[in-house]
């Protein structure tokens, strides 16, 4: 058989080549792989392109690993996708990993819009529906979230509850760069003064009283207390160790003991008791310049400080000439921790109490100090000795004023600690919008600062009870004064809110009875008073001060030097939540406290909010927009 020719032959083979060469491109050349260079910003259900090489075999995009859709290749360079929703709560310029298969990732940001528009200084009560998904902008500005329990107290000591519980959702571009809040204690601070000391004394019981009228002309048990100089020895009635029946003994067989003046100014005078180990210690003069100077300043401010706060025609107890005594010596039994107490022994049976009912009294107001806390070189500091003498004073001007057997219940201790802010201020010459900076060595210094717990720092305290809670108090006890419109240390001689409230026949430890009284005297609800004073709390020092608002605030004091120092605007404040990471955040407070959650700007960062859980009731949580 003939074969055919060689050409004909190697046709077929030319063909094939020549089709495969058609479909795959020119022959020898690969496929092109893909490689991301770059995409545009997303927008959720948007187009956005994307840009690289080899885009023309691209298959499929993944963003966070979820798929784009209607991918299309425009060229070998650039490409188009509908944006996915990647999650159910977006953030605003959160960062977004794009992938392809076996391609190296690429970054970008979505783009959402704000969830809530408020103006500077403007808040909204949020519901649950908000929560849901609030989104706040990446923008230059400073929001705070907070939340206030509206229960009345009941028991002795409260327990936090739960107000509401959210899922910060942050732009998860670089590690924190501020100190998170993770839960109701990361939003706590304390703010001590110096030295760090929280305890005065505790809180009265409910028995605890000094019943009857003083006398125009009260008889002294030593008849030099009002006349007595550095140096003299006085005898004090020891009603520390005396039984009840020492009041009706005859002068000269009652227990008592010598004591020694070791400082005097004015009015205010300090003995050392002899019997004390520590004695020795008091009694050098080139030793004492520190309790001097105390006693100075303390004589200065006590009648401008009482009459501020108590009674503008206050005048102390007539025994022992108007004198203030502080007895440095043992505390009692009971309060052996504690740097001072009001009275010189356990109530009814002091110092101060009448004469018609105990006629060893010399009705005089007298207080322990602890010797050993003030023989230790770090106590002795005229500014915080000076306010803690003035706060003890207060609780016998209390006693005194209210003339009605028992000093003011859950109010005592607010009532005290308003005396050393209120004396900071007049030393100062600063009646209102006060400067804490301005606060020298020729200054009380507030032992528990009405500022104490500001910002929502100490959820825990709720400001109506009355053991130990000091600070909490005193601060909501300056925002009544505010409403009632004496914020100034000088507002004239109309009657005070203390007098206004104390003369009431109620039950001022039955909290539910004197919050009551309270609310009613001062024309507000509880739930709009607790309401009112957390928001004047968590923005105090925060608003700037050329806009214009009726947010409620306290104006006793300025606060914004300290909102930068230590406060939401200092980067270490533990309240302050970052916008870079995401965490959870529980936000817990006692009865009538509140706790607050500061999302402050961090450049071009947005951050959302997604609601975990809230309180059914008794609860109001607010946005609101500092800055």
């Amino acid at each position: 058989m003939r074969r055919a020719p060689l050409l004909l032959r190697l046709l077929p083979a030319a063909a094939i080549a020549l089709i495969a060469a058609c479909d795959g491109g020119t022959p020898g050349e690969p496929t092109r792989p893909v490689h991301l260079t770059s995409v545009d910003t997303l927008r959720p259900g948007e187009i956005a392109r994307v840009r690289g090489s080899g885009l023309g075999s691209l298959r499929s995009l993944l963003l966070d690993g979820v798929a784009a859709t209607e991918l299309v290749a425009r060229s070998d360079s650039v490409a188009e996708f509908r944006v996915p929703s990647m999650r159910t709560c977006e953030t605003d310029m959160r960062v977004v990993q794009l992938s392809a298969e076996g391609v190296a990732p690429i970054g970008t940001v979505v783009r959402v819009s704000p969830s809530i528009a408020l103006r500077p200084a403007e808040s909204r009560v949020l519901t649950p529906d908000d929560l849901r998904c609030l989104r706040l902008p990446a923008a230059d500005e400073d929001y705070v979230l907070s939340a206030a329990n509206l229960a009345i107290p009941l028991a002795a000591m409260e327990s936090e509850r739960m107000l509401v519980s959210v899922r910060r959702l942050g732009t998860g571009d670089a590690a924190a760069s501020t100190f998170a809040a993770s839960d109701a204690d990361g939003a706590r601070a304390s703010f001590p003064a110096h030295p760090a000391v929280t305890q005065v004394e505790p809180a009265m019981s409910g028995g605890a009283a000094l019943t009857g009228s003083y006398s125009p002309a009260p008889v002294p048990f030593d008849p030099r207390y009002a006349t007595a100089v550095v140096g003299d020895t006085l005898r004090f009635v020891d009603w520390l160790s005396a039984k009840p029946e020492v009041c009706h003994q005859p002068a000269e067989s009652v227990p008592s003991f010598r004591a020694q003046v070791v400082a005097l100014s004015g009015r205010v005078a300090a003995v050392v008791d002899l019997r004390h180990p520590l004695a020795a210690t008091y009694l050098d003069p080139a030793k004492l310049g520190w309790l001097r100077d105390a006693v100075a300043m303390t004589d200065r401010l006590l009648l401008p400080t009482m009459r501020s706060l108590f009674d503008a025609d206050y005048t102390p107890p007539r025994g022992g000439g108007g004198r203030f005594y502080l007895l440095i010596g043992s505390m009692p039994a009971a309060f052996q921790s504690f740097a001072g107490y009001a009275y010189d022994g356990p109530l009814p049976t002091v110092t101060l109490a009448s004469q018609a009912s105990c006629p060893r009294a010399s009705e005089m107001a007298v207080s322990m100090i602890s010797a050993e806390w003030f023989a230790q070189p770090q106590y002795q500091h005229a500014s915080w000795t000076a306010g803690l003498f003035l706060h003890e004073y207060a609780h016998s001007a209390d006693a005194v004023t209210s003339g009605r057997g028992r000093i003011a219940g859950i109010l005592g201790e607010g009532l005290a600690s308003l005396a050393e802010e209120t004396a900071g201020r007049i030393a100062t010459g600063q009646a209102v919008r006060a400067l804490h900076s301005r606060i020298g060595s020729d200054a009380p210094v507030g032992v528990h600062g009405a500022a104490y717990g500001m910002w929502g720092t100490r959820p825990d305290l709720g400001p109506w009870q009355s053991n130990g809670r000091y600070g909490a108090n005193a601060r909501m006890l300056l925002f009544l004064r505010e409403l009632a419109g004496e914020a100034s240390v000088d507002h004239g001689r109309r009657p005070t809110l203390y007098q206004r409230l104390i003369h009431a026949p109620i039950d001022w430890l039955y909290r539910p009875a004197v919050i009551a009284h309270v609310t009613s005297t001062l024309g507000i609800d509880y739930a709009d008073l607790t309401d009112r004073q957390a928001l004047a709390s968590v923005t105090a020092g925060l608003i700037d001060p050329g806009v214009v608002h009726d947010l409620p605030r306290y104006t006793a004091w300025d606060h914004a030097e300290r909102a930068r120092l230590v406060g939401p605007l200092s980067a270490s404040f533990p309240g302050r939540a970052t916008r870079r990471v995401s965490g959870d955040h529980t936000l817990a407070a006692a009865d009538g406290a509140h706790a607050a959650l500061y999302l402050m700007a961090d450049g071009q960062r947005g951050v959302s909010l997604e609601l975990l859980s809230m309180a059914p009731s008794a609860r109001v949580v607010r946005l609101t927009r500092l800055r």
